[in-house]
């Protein structure tokens, strides 16, 4: 077997199977060359009748469902790369989906392109556009969500840009290394950058980023959520701080001066009514935006207690 598609999940049945696992369906590549795993991580929906349903519908693809309690996606995905038996692994979102028919094949291609199993390969995540709306397009240009406007294609990437929407490896390389997501990551948020963070600092593990290799994120967003993430994404990097030091270290501004300079800019907006803070940032050339976004991260880092 080629490869395998490893999917956690939490309440995003319809999006699940309508989408993902729909157009996964559609690939040209050899059903029996590529399986799905895919790991219920506690859904309260309805995801494990949609899901049986779609695999008596659709017999072709290999589709295994495990189920766990709300653990996380860290301990969802080192279950999921436990069980996998293709030559690759790749990591993807609940909510996306491959934008070209041939996506498996170009990424096995490539794969096979490198005479190094130590590189990952780390496609391209994009809004579906059925589910634009103002703010997305606003966070998009800002790259508040994903960095990529900051990368060229076609070349290796520092370990910051792990993303796991969208990211994959040599299945066999990365067992030897013996380097699992930590599984005292609770959230989608900081998990995957620390694990790629291990994985480059002791293996030598690259990343290449290929453009090419289109996801569809199929996901609407609006600004409530915006500021319930940063909640999120802080508590995620007060973790990471916790479990590696050096990593968080590495990942945020180690520059005194600047790093004071943030917290202050973040705790004045943070004095702000929501809907306020959200129109002083989206009124911002896209600079200053991102500069008053992580300035938001950074107070809430410092505000927020340890979740444990």
């Amino acid at each position: 077997m080629k490869i395998s598609v490893i999917i956690p999940t939490f309440n995003r049945s319809r999006t699940l199977v309508d989408y993902t696992l729909s157009r996964f369906l559609e690939q040209d590549f050899d059903k029996t060359q590529y399986e799905i795993i895919i790991i219920d991580d506690g859904s309260t929906d309805a995801t494990l009748h949609h899901l049986s349903e779609f695999k008596e519908r659709n017999g072709l693809l290999k589709i295994s469902v495990l189920t766990q309690a709300n653990m996380g996606p860290a301990t969802a995905r080192n279950r999921g790369l436990l069980q996998a038996q293709g030559d690759y692994v790749l990591f993807i979102g609940d909510d996306t989906y491959p934008k070209d028919l041939n996506f498996l094949t170009k990424r096995i291609a490539l794969h096979a392109s490198f005479n190094d199993s130590s590189i990952a390969i780390l496609g391209h995540t994009s809004w579906d556009v059925d589910c634009l709306n103002d703010f997305m397009r606003w966070i998009d240009r800002c790259g508040i969500q994903f960095q990529y406007g900051e990368l060229l294609p076609d070349s290796i990437v520092s370990f910051r840009y792990g993303y796991t929407c969208n990211l994959s490896f040599h299945r066999k390389w990365l067992l030897a290394s013996r380097v699992l997501f930590d599984e005292r990551f609770r959230r989608a948020a900081g998990e995957d950058i620390e694990f790629c963070y291990r994985l480059s600092q002791k293996h030598g593990m690259k990343i290449y980023y290929s453009k090419s290799l289109e996801l569809i994120h199929h996901h609407v967003y609006h600004a409530d959520e915006y500021l319930r993430r940063n909640r999120h994404y802080a508590l995620g990097k007060k973790q990471m701080e916790s479990i590696n030091p050096t990593c968080f270290a590495e990942v945020s501004n180690t520059n005194i001066l600047k790093a004071k300079i943030k917290l202050a800019i973040g705790a004045l907006l943070n004095r702000l009514p929501p809907q306020q803070c959200l129109e002083v940032l989206m009124s911002m050339p896209r600079s200053i935006a991102r500069l008053l976004h992580y300035s938001l991260i950074e107070f809430e880092v410092r505000k927020c207690a340890f979740d444990k």
